[in-house]
This record gives structure tokens, C-alpha cells and sequence, in this order.
């Protein structure tokens, strides 16, 4: 993939241990495309819930493909239904309807910085791509929403802790968490995103399976088939807490050289280092360019 790619390796655990690689299949690294909206604002998976199951042999069947966006600020997984959303995107989910699906009594609401959204917990089958079969996936099947629901999307995915997850009571297991059961996957996954070029891979990736803004590795931080994403030692730094992958910066520089950024202002809650940081972004991008062209 060409253009600007950003790696982030983010192990599940305060205490910073990768598990050792192994070639058994049972741990097997998860690798699941990533694809951008055309906003180029967030990016997200393809998930097929219920029946027909993914199938690399079968055609794509849009009746039951789903896009879920991947955030790592949040720990609950769902899928729109027609009930709210039938106006806003052409695909949505009844598990009324689906013979895998099993429904429970438990319901439940999670709020965002922009949206909310509510609705009841379910289980079903989920497919795809690089996940193969998992059954009795739970998430919840959205009732009600506001202001969640946009164009391009028709759910989401929470990889942040189980802490987080709605309601505090009895919340349904995590798409991570389910994942590492069924599969006894590592306890570390790693994101590469190449936003730059999301509107082009949005624009073509039907064409080809090749096409894509990202990956999402569950499991490791190599492809099952041995590609690796990134170059060099890999740092580490720990997190601050149990609930979102916050870390401490000290220090933001560009060919060893700082830009005088207060540690202060870029740890500050309020983002209000988004300003400083945007006034000398243009020597960072000269720096990636540069040192692009050279090497390309």
C-alpha cells in the first residue's frame, strides 16, 4: 500500500508482556481488513451476522454484511435494525428473523461525545474475512439511536477494556474478549492505518480484496502469513489505567529535534494541544515526504 501508514501495537494488559509467537494454528494471529469512510474520519470492519455466512468460495451477499466501525474509546459491540434505522442505511439486523439468532432480556444504552444510542443484547453467528465462524457472538441489536447512526456504517466495534462496557452490571463480552475465547488468540492486537487514501480504497475495494485502508491484527502484531507492518525496535510505554489506552506523553519531536510542545498542554483532557501541534504540523509532514521520497 502506498501513502502515509500509521502502526499502533497495543497489548491488553497493564503489564506490558507479548505472548511468544507460536506456529499452532489455535493461535494464530486474526487478520481483519480495515476500510475508510469516505470522510476519512473513522474506519471499519466488514462483518457478516447471521445467515449466509461468509464463504471465500460464494459470492458477497449484501443482505447481511456489515460495516462496524472500530473504536478504541468504547467496549460494547452492535448492529443497527430497522426499527431505528431503516431510513438512514439499507443494511440492518432483526434477530426476530435470523434462525441462529438468540435473544435475551437484557437490555441496555451507551452514550458517546456525539451520539447515543440503545437497544437489547443478543447472540448470533459473525463471519468473515480473515475471523472465520464464530457462533453465539453476543452484541446488542440497536432499538433507538441519536445522532450515532451516519452514512457508510451500520454498527460499531469496542476494542477498549471490559471496565467500560455498558451496562456496569452484567455487560456482554467485548468483541476482543469473545475473540481470544473462541480462537485463544494472544492477549495483544495492533491496528496499521493508511488514512490518507481511504477515499480511494472505499472507492474500489469491491473490485478488489487487495484494496484496503488498513488491517487489524488480533493476536500479534505479524499477518498470519508472516507479513510484518513496521520496521525497528517497537517501544513500550505503560498504559495509565484499565479503561482507554492512555499513556503520558512527554515529548513530541520530529529528527530528534523537539517542538517545544509543554508536556502539560499535550496531556491536557480538554485536547486543547490540538493547536499547538496543528501550528507546526507542516514541518512534521515535510519531515514524512521527505524522508519518503528518499527511500521510495
Amino acid at each position: 500500500m502506498h501513502g502515509i501508514c500509521v502502526s499502533i501495537v497495543i497489548l491488553y494488559t497493564m503489564h506490558l508482556c507479548i505472548s511468544q509467537p507460536s506456529t499452532d494454528i489455535a493461535m494464530a494471529t486474526i487478520q481483519q481488513s480495515l476500510y475508510g469512510l469516505p470522510s476519512g474520519l473513522a474506519y471499519y470492519i466488514e462483518i457478516f451476522i447471521g445467515n449466509p455466512m461468509f464463504s471465500e468460495s460464494a459470492p458477497p451477499s449484501s443482505k447481511n454484511e456489515f460495516n462496524l466501525l472500530v473504536d478504541t474509546g468504547s467496549s460494547n459491540t452492535a448492529a443497527v435494525s430497522s426499527t431505528c434505522c431503516a431510513g438512514l442505511t439499507d443494511i440492518t439486523y432483526d434477530c426476530s428473523v435470523s434462525p441462529t439468532c438468540q435473544a435475551t432480556s437484557k437490555t441496555l444504552s451507551v452514550s458517546y461525545i456525539t451520539g447515543t444510542w440503545s437497544g437489547k443484547v443478543v447472540k448470533d453467528t459473525f463471519s468473515g474475512r480473515g475471523l472465520g465462524r464464530i457462533d453465539n457472538f453476543p452484541f446488542a441489536e440497536i432499538l433507538q439511536q441519536s445522532n450515532f447512526v451516519q452514512a457508510g456504517y451500520d454498527g460499531i466495534v469496542g476494542l477498549a477494556y471490559p471496565s467500560i462496557a455498558a451496562p456496569t452490571d452484567d455487560a456482554p463480552e467485548p468483541y476482543f474478549e469473545t475473540i481470544k475465547k473462541a480462537r485463544n488468540t494472544p492477549n495483544i492486537f495492533s491496528l496499521l492505518m493508511c488514512g490518507a487514501l481511504q477515499p480511494l480504497y472505499d472507492s474500489y475495494k469491491r473490485t478488489s480484496i487487495n484494496l484496503h485502508a488498513g488491517e487489524v491484527l488480533l493476536g500479534g502484531i505479524t499477518s498470519p502469513n508472516g507479513t510484518k507492518y513496521h520496521t525497528g525496535e517497537i517501544m513500550y510505554t505503560p498504559l495509565i489505567q484499565e479503561r482507554w489506552y492512555n499513556v503520558i506523553v512527554l515529548d513530541i519531536g520530529v529528527d530528534n529535534t523537539s517542538l517545544g510542545i509543554d508536556c502539560a498542554q499535550i496531556n491536557n483532557p480538554r485536547v486543547r494541544c490540538v493547536i499547538p501541534i496543528a501550528r507546526k504540523s507542516s514541518h512534521i509532514v515535510k519531515c514524512v515526504v521527505y524522508r519518503r521520497q528518499r527511500f521510495e
